[in-house]
């Protein structure tokens, strides 16, 4: 029996990361064409990506049969045969680093045309025709950050996105901090990042990962930043889509 079509996305590059939040961007704009939508994601992904992809859609492991009423099945990584292969690249994390880089970017670029772009849309004009664009937008929590001071806490590449994301809803970003991706926070940092905030006159702010990272005591100081990655400028994404019949 024929399951639902599958839409592919992939990472363009092993730098380019974020899999997990575009799949979820993507899910929320097929669901608003009127798509039942389903993720299938490969053996072997960890607990944490197959629970923040359950908040938008089921999750199936690959090869097994997508939920009943799925319309459109999401895979996570290469999918023989699916309907439509997409790619996702963040601007800043794969952006090229001399001539070679250059080179080997345009590559990839020729064998991935269909791609989503994260990070800044000043950018090089290697990424100027995306099928679109995610951006990073604060969901409403009853804050009202406007004029709050912070001090960004977060993984190096998402800091430029994440302090857009909180100008944007208006707070004052008054420093920032690039932290480690992996594992806790040391807390001879946190204690750096407390007098650092304290200095700025600012609380500490963390995307909901990397606030789970931070010492217990600095945990309940700092504030958390819900983001989501939201799609725009989509016209060339939803004509793809169209002609995938989807």
């Amino acid at each position: 029996m024929t399951g639902p079509p599958v839409v592919a996305l992939a990472p363009l590059s092993r730098r380019s990361g974020g899999t997990g939040a575009v799949a979820a961007a993507l899910a929320t704009h097929l669901g608003a064409r009127g798509h039942r939508v389903a993720f299938a994601v490969q053996a072997g992904a960890d607990a944490p990506l197959r629970d923040a992809l359950a908040l938008f859609a089921p999750v199936v492991p690959a090869g097994d049969a997508p939920p009943a009423g799925a319309t459109v099945l999401i895979a996570l990584g290469a999918a023989p045969g699916a309907a439509l292969s997409l790619h996702h690249a963040d601007t800043l994390r794969d952006r090229p680093r001399g001539p070679a880089a250059s080179l080997r970017l345009r590559w990839m670029l020729r064998r991935a045309p269909r791609l989503i772009a994260t990070g800044s849309a000043a950018a090089p004009a290697l990424w100027t025709r995306p099928l679109a664009r995610a951006r990073p937008r604060l969901l409403p929590t009853g804050m009202d950050w406007a004029g709050v001071p912070v001090l960004l806490a977060a993984a190096a590449p998402d800091l430029p996105h994440l302090a857009a994301a909180l100008a944007a809803a208006g707070a004052t970003v008054a420093g920032r901090a690039p932290l480690d991706p992996q594992g806790p926070v040391p807390a001879a940092l946190a204690g750096r990042l407390r007098i650092a905030a304290a200095a700025l006159r600012a609380r500490v702010a963390a995307p909901e990962a990397d606030l789970l990272r931070l010492p217990p005591s600095l945990r309940r100081q700092a504030l958390a930043l819900p983001v989501r990655l939201v799609l725009a400028e989509t016209a060339p994404l939803d004509a793809a889509l169209a002609s995938a019949r989807l």
